[in-house]
């Protein structure tokens, strides 16, 4: 299965933590091999930095730095043209856990190219002019999806024509967008995969509800990537994989209970859930799979009404005191959010 990631063109979103986050859940909960790909140019925010940050700036203490390892990362994948088989993905990957099988939970460095984008797009042209059938992306994305159960894809949101290439291969299209105003961002022509709306950073107290939200864009549910002050500061201090592991387990009283438990909502809804395979999740059936099978639920912040008790007195009923409640309503057909969730 192919999962295209991508943000707005506007760049205010979280698509790399949003990525970060979800790809945990596969070898996590089912022990999914995993693979994440970014196809964009260099940048300090790469979700390696975000997973295992930490890590790798501890271990450049002991090495050169000055001397970067080429052969793993999108690079050295890139470099070639064909053949990607699982022994090239386990000598040009990262493994992100220790275990004793192989593939399990693997990333490949972000370029360390700024023009990484340009070089691979001419590439293909050149491919191309030479009569081959496939180019390297769909040659890559091919091998990749025979190795592994689930490979994640970092679009880049302002390369339309790199953007639409890969978008054409994807089974599942994650969009990452600001909660608020719609925003625009690059559509596949023609595609046939599964398109899902998250909401980045998403916080509670705003207006634009998972409701509204869902109205803006013209489905029927909207994710959200929870605000969470120490998701926040895990993916700053880079250890989002040992974060969310130790969070996966939380309950409905824990801070970060709203923002895991979304996250858990949004992998079974990408990969299917009991038997079901992917092309069987309609995003418009949501509230039918909800009822037969309980495994997608979709969420509603709590909303709160106002109610102000003004105490009047004297011969013109002059206000002397004024009291302001906020009574929380829950929706009725909100699951995911209990009443003594609400503080």
């Amino acid at each position: 299965m192919i999962v295209t990631v991508q943000g707005t063109r506007k760049g205010l979103n979280h698509a790399n933590e949003l990525l970060a986050a979800l790809s945990v859940m596969g070898y996590a909960l089912e022990q999914k091999k995993t693979l994440i790909l970014q196809f964009t140019n260099k940048t300090d925010d790469s979700v390696e930095n975000l997973l295992i940050g930490k890590k790798l700036r501890n271990e450049s203490l002991i090495t050169d730095t000055s001397i970067p390892d080429v052969s793993i990362g999108m690079d050295p994948l890139v470099a070639k043209t064909s053949g990607y088989d699982d022994k090239t993905f386990s000598q040009t990957t990262k493994a992100l856990v220790l275990t004793k099988k192989t593939n399990l939970f693997d990333v490949a460095y972000i370029s360390r190219k700024e023009s990484f984008e340009e070089e691979l797009m001419s590439k293909e042209v050149d491919l191309a002019k030479k009569g081959e059938q496939a180019g390297v992306i769909e040659n890559l994305l091919q091998g990749a999806d025979s190795v592994y159960d689930i490979v994640y894809v970092l679009v880049p949101s302002d390369n339309r024509n790199l953007a639409k290439t890969l978008l054409s291969f994807a089974d599942v299209s994650i969009v990452c967008v600001k909660q608020g105003h719609a925003e625009n961002y690059i559509k596949a022509e023609d595609s046939t995969a599964k398109e899902i709306i998250v909401a980045g950073d998403f916080d509670f107290g705003s207006s634009y509800n998972s409701k509204v939200m869902a109205k803006i864009y013209g489905v029927s549910t909207i994710f959200g990537l929870i605000h969470n002050v120490g998701f926040k500061d895990a993916c700053i201090d880079g250890v989002v994989l040992n974060w969310i592991n130790a969070q996966r387990q939380c309950g409905k009283t824990d801070p970060s209970y709203d923002l895991i438990h979304n996250i858990e909502l949004l992998y079974n809804t990408v990969v299917g859930n009991k038997g079901k395979k992917k092309a069987d999740v309609d995003l418009d059936e949501l509230p039918k799979l909800e009822r037969e099978n309980e495994f997608i639920r979709t969420w509603e912040p709590a909303n709160y009404d106002v109610v102000c008790v003004v105490k009047k007195t004297g011969l013109f009923k002059k206000k002397t005191d004024e009291t302001i409640t906020l009574v929380p309503v829950i929706n009725s057909n909100d699951s995911s959010r209990e009443p003594e969730d609400v503080k």
